[in-house]
């Protein structure tokens, strides 16, 4: 039975998603799935050009996933891949070209597609044709997955997917993932921060005075020194997400335990855990926490508003990634969704696999190629209200 495989390759960790039919009836009963996936090197020496990290971490990652699923590259009847890690060389091009040269060594050629930024899979012949500003189309691509997922799950409304560094904000218009960017998915890429469909918070590596610069607890304001501290603390204090797949996802796969988050949002504040005191550290942490959430919630109206979404009451929305549960359901909450028209990704592809979506929708997509037919996600149940 065909078998797609879907990548998610970023700055420092790559995902992997296998799919493989078993029957055409209905997604995911019809499909076997299994995922994983593994940390690339992170040598802040080599910068602007981490060309090296790459080339040896890739194959690495690849051959262990490889080898624990006893496949072989001609096993493999389409491999999709979106990246997220054109930051780590030179320029734009000089990423895409490293990419297309790793992936025709790792797989067999005529295999391997690329995401674009409006959903089109180019083969590596196409894509190496593509120069200049036209490859911007395949930096940042890892929310058309996640995305793509989404749009078989709601027809009109927004899907987040918020990850250990980032969120990713996508208007479903019609049960297609924004049509914004198919008129131009160079210009489409390039504006996605400016229009906020791209934002800086997410559930660990994001600083926390990106998200303020003071926060309130138990009647006090408690400046926040600079890059002190990262969310991962707020993550790990109040359980906003499982220990086990944060610690599976974070950057370099360590995740502060719970005595370790005090200590550090204590030297944020600028005093330490016996000054303060694990109540009052909680009772700030919370308080960023809601300010997060505030602010994801402000992106949403603008991102919904942006499309031409103005009933928020009235849509739909797909929540997904680490922070699926709290964070984002409380934003799609906050911004005017009803908590009964909100669908977790979760409910549907079971735990784990959700917070690897973008891998997911990329393989999807690459098995409905190799089909020639589109395929369906079954009704999936709705989150309670609450």
């Amino acid at each position: 039975m065909p078998k797609a495989l879907g990548i998610d390759l970023g700055n420092a960790k790559v995902k992997f998603c296998l799919l493989e039919t078993t029957s055409l009836d209905a997604v995911p009963q019809g499909f076997s799935a299994s995922w994983g996936g593994g940390l690339i090197p992170f040598t802040a020496k080599l910068l602007p050009d981490r060309q090296e990290d790459f080339e040896t971490g890739f194959p690495a990652a690849l051959a262990r996933f490889m080898i624990a699923h006893a496949l072989a590259p001609e096993d493999l009847d389409v491999v999709v891949v979106s990246t997220s890690h054109f930051f780590a060389y030179p320029s734009f091009e000089a990423a895409h070209r490293h990419t297309l040269n790793l992936l025709e060594r790792c797989f067999i050629p005529e295999t391997v597609r690329l995401l674009g930024s409006e959903g089109r899979l180019y083969s590596l012949a196409e894509a190496r044709k593509l120069e200049g500003r036209e490859v911007v189309r395949f930096a940042a691509t890892k929310f058309w997955g996640s995305a793509y997922l989404a749009s078989k799950l709601i027809r009109d409304g927004i899907s987040i997917d918020i990850g250990t560094s980032s969120t990713d904000l996508v208007p479903i218009v019609a049960g297609v993932p924004d049509p914004e960017a198919q008129r131009d998915p160079d210009a489409y890429n390039l504006g996605r921060l400016a229009t906020e469909r791209f934002i800086w918070y997410g559930m660990t590596a994001t600083p926390l005075d990106y998200i303020s610069h003071e926060a309130e607890a138990d009647g006090a304001r408690w400046l926040l020194y600079p890059r002190m501290a990262k969310t991962e603390v707020l993550t790990s204090l109040l359980a906003l997400a499982p220990r086990d797949l944060t610690e599976a996802h974070a950057y370099g796969g360590r995740f502060p335990s719970i005595e370790a988050s005090r200590y550090q949002l204590a030297q944020a504040c600028g005093l330490d855990v016996a000054l303060i005191g694990e109540g009052t550290l909680k009772a700030i942490a919370e308080d960023l926490s809601r300010r997060m959430v505030d602010r994801i919630a402000e992106s949403i109206r603008k991102v919904a508003a942006h499309a031409g979404i103005f009933s928020l009451d009235e849509a739909q929305g797909a929540v997904m990634g680490l922070g699926r549960a709290t964070v984002a359901r409380e934003a799609m909450v906050r911004a005017g969704f009803r908590p009964e028209h909100l669908v977790d990704v979760e409910d549907v592809l079971g735990e784990g696999l959700s917070s690897v979506s973008t891998a997911y929708g990329a393989a999807l997509k690459g098995l409905e190629a190799v089909l020639g037919t589109e395929l369906s996600i079954p009704e999936p149940s709705l989150m309670p209200s609450t």
